[in-house]
């Protein structure tokens, strides 16, 4: 393909950065980069975090809602475990209209609440309180998620 020395060449800065051997060259990837290009190894499971921990003022005390992207790449990225860690009530699925409610993994076996003006419960499975805020992480473009949003 026309781009395969392109894409290759991208791989072996990415993959010497990633080692540590150099890579300084690597150019920021923009808005909540760290912009420490220089700084040596890359800390992936750092920069896997990073979109969660950079939220962890509104998760502190709410409710989480995620869709299924978001979902799977808080699975792989860190766990339910971590974002309970960064004081969220629970972690529940954003209920699509195409999908039934249920847990993101980790939710403490909760109905999902995102379903048909259902109340959000905690780990426990107890309603939270009327003024709980919610967060809610979503991949795609919010014209196509505000009425899964907006049933929360």
């Amino acid at each position: 393909t026309p781009h395969a020395p392109h894409y290759a060449a991208a791989a072996a800065v990415m993959f010497r950065r990633l080692a540590g051997v150099g890579g300084g060259d690597v150019a920021s990837d923009g808005p909540g980069s760290s912009g420490n290009n220089n700084s040596g190894p890359l800390d992936l499971v750092e920069e896997a975090r990073r979109p969660f921990t950079d939220a962890v003022t509104a998760i502190n005390g709410a409710v989480v809602y995620m869709d299924d992207g978001a979902g799977e790449a808080a699975h792989w990225a860190c766990g339910a475990g971590f974002l309970f860690s960064l004081g969220a009530v629970n972690v529940l699925r954003l209920a699509t209209s195409s999908s039934s409610s249920s847990s993101a993994g980790g939710g403490g076996g909760s109905d999902g609440g995102g379903g048909g003006g259902v109340a959000a419960v905690d780990v426990a499975g107890l309603p939270v309180e009327a003024g709980t805020p919610l967060v809610i992480f979503t991949t795609r473009l919010l014209q196509h998620a505000k009425a899964d949003v907006l049933r929360c």
